[in-house]
């Protein structure tokens, strides 16, 4: 579990070069960002099989207040895999890959809302520069 959360954080503050720069297109973020999205799953999906070696209330034990999140996920996951309610465990799973703060310490959960605002400004950035282009490029025909 530790070392997912270390790989999550990884893959989303480790920025590819071309993310820094404003002449990033669409094409290449929804890429980056699809790859991301199936490496957190790959992770997730090497996890599962380890989940079932220990009973729910080790989560408990080894998760404080801290890590209320992650432990709570675990204490749903681990009895609908064994369940073997596999749309279940599918919709944990998403929500484990999509969330900013579940597979995360809470330290990083801040950092990663922080790169989220960032991201967002850049993107925003880069809206505004092309709506300035095309504009200029209606404004000379």
């Amino acid at each position: 579990i530790d070392l997912c959360c270390i790989l999550f954080g990884m893959l989303d503050f480790e920025e590819p070069d071309h993310q820094g720069s404003l002449q990033v297109d669409a094409g290449e973020m929804a890429a980056s960002s699809s790859m991301i999205h199936h490496s957190k799953r790959f992770l997730l999906d090497l996890l599962l099989p380890f989940l079932q070696e220990y009973p729910r209330e080790t989560y408990s034990i080894h998760f404080g207040e801290d890590r209320q999140l992650l432990r709570e996920w675990l204490e749903e996951l681990v009895p609908a895999q064994r369940e073997g309610n596999m749309r279940r465990v599918e919709t944990l799973l998403e929500t484990a890959v999509m969330s900013d703060a579940l597979m995360y310490s809470p330290d990083v959960a801040t950092k990663s809302f922080r790169k989220h605002q960032q991201r967002q400004q850049r993107r925003n950035q880069r809206k505004v520069k092309q709506q300035t282009q095309k504009k200029n490029k209606e404004v000379r025909i």
